[in-house]
């Protein structure tokens, strides 16, 4: 049986060390998360799609997740251009369908900036995402900062309310959460209200004053507290290394951390 460890492949990286990454899995890592390539040209993306098509040929048990579009190009949430906001949303609609071939069963979704969102047409387009991706999973991002929609729990326990879909999940960020609220006690909080609906988690650390996506241990977030506390919640799916990395040595090391302290907190399967 595959861990629980997966790790990030952005559509920077090229075929050759895409391909490198197949040692992985027979290492014992469970899971990858992929991103639609977009904003482009047609070569490098041809060259994504076939690195990850020959990367998971013939991977059995290994789970796909998918990164959905986001940032200044992608902003779903933003609402102040019509023919923007349709380009985005359709953008969206693409991406999921790219991901069939892959078995994608869950999406990391960003919800976007609120500075010229709409926070009701939000809802309404994460029920279309939702409904267009069921069975599969929709998982929102909690967020760095109040500029961006899903930074607190308030506004996520809304989101999740209003929204009202059964493949709405989150995904936690340990970098993420750790500079919103720079409090271990509203971060074990959040995530004990959130128990049933916990689906996925980015690994990365910092200092808490900005988003390093640091390695385990160059930051001070107290990730043997955190896991224990997901072991009591009955915590069972992926951690994936949202961690800078270079080569598949450094995704090596930087999982050897991880699994580390999940180890000693008896948090992971083999």
């Amino acid at each position: 049986m595959k861990n629980r460890i997966s790790f990030t492949c952005t559509c920077a990286r090229s075929y050759e060390t895409i391909m490198s990454f197949k040692l992985l899995f027979k290492e014992g890592f469970g899971g990858i998360e992929i991103f639609y390539p977009y904003d482009m040209d047609k070569e490098r993306i041809d060259s994504y799609t076939k690195a990850i098509t020959d990367l998971l040929d013939g991977e059995a048990g290994i789970v796909r997740i998918m990164h959905l579009p986001y940032g200044r190009s992608s902003d779903l949430a933003k609402d102040d251009d019509k023919e923007y906001s349709d380009i985005v949303y359709k953008r969206y609609f693409d991406a999921i369908d790219y991901a069939k071939k892959f078995d994608v069963d869950r999406f990391t979704l960003h919800l976007g900036t609120r500075i010229t969102g709409n926070y009701d047409k939000l809802i309404t387009k994460i029920q279309g995402l939702c409904d267009y991706a069921y069975p599969r999973m929709i998982m929102v991002e909690n967020m760095p900062c109040d500029i961006e929609y899903g930074a607190y729990e308030d506004e996520l326990d809304d989101i999740f309310k209003k929204v009202n879909r059964s493949n709405l999940k989150l995904i936690y960020d340990t970098g993420h959460g750790h500079v919103a609220m720079k409090s271990t006690t509203l971060e074990k909080k959040l995530l004990d209200d959130y128990k049933d609906r916990l689906y996925h988690f980015h690994i990365n650390d910092n200092d808490s004053s900005a988003d390093k996506h640091a390695r385990i241990g160059d930051g001070n977030i107290e990730f043997e507290k955190l896991f224990k506390d997901l072991k009591k919640n009955g915590y069972d799916q992926m951690f994936s290394l949202e961690i800078l990395y270079n080569t598949v040595d450094d995704l090596r090391d930087y999982a050897a951390s991880l699994i580390e302290i999940l180890k000693k907190v008896e948090l992971l399967y083999e």
